[in-house]
């Protein structure tokens, strides 16, 4: 038991490493775009609440997938959980394809 201890003492230290690699990727790359599209999305009058409520919802999102994780594990595989979570990023990506107004070229 010992060696086994031994040959996988650098995995805490992997995901460790792991989940700075991507929280500096994602802060690079996604996570910033809701606080800059909303930005061009909102005309002058009403841009200071339109990105307050764009910031908010993404602020109640975030913590409703926290919040919810591992009580859903619970009740379900964690396959499904993550079926679930694909399921609902495809919805989000046809909303968005769809829906949301193409800001290239517009003047802010």
């Amino acid at each position: 038991r010992i060696v086994c201890m031994q040959v996988y003492a650098w995995s805490p230290l992997l995901a460790v490493l792991g989940i700075f690699m991507y929280r500096i990727s994602y802060s690079v790359s996604m996570g910033p775009i809701p606080y800059i599209i909303t930005a061009e999305l909102f005309p002058d009058n009403i841009r200071s609440a339109g990105c307050a409520l764009s910031s908010a919802s993404n602020w109640l999102a975030n913590g409703f997938v926290t919040f919810t994780f591992l009580p859903l594990i619970t009740l379900m595989t964690s396959q499904y959980v993550w079926f679930l979570y694909i399921a609902t990023c495809i919805v989000a990506l046809l909303f968005v394809t769809y829906v949301v107004k193409e800001t290239k070229g517009r003047t802010l």
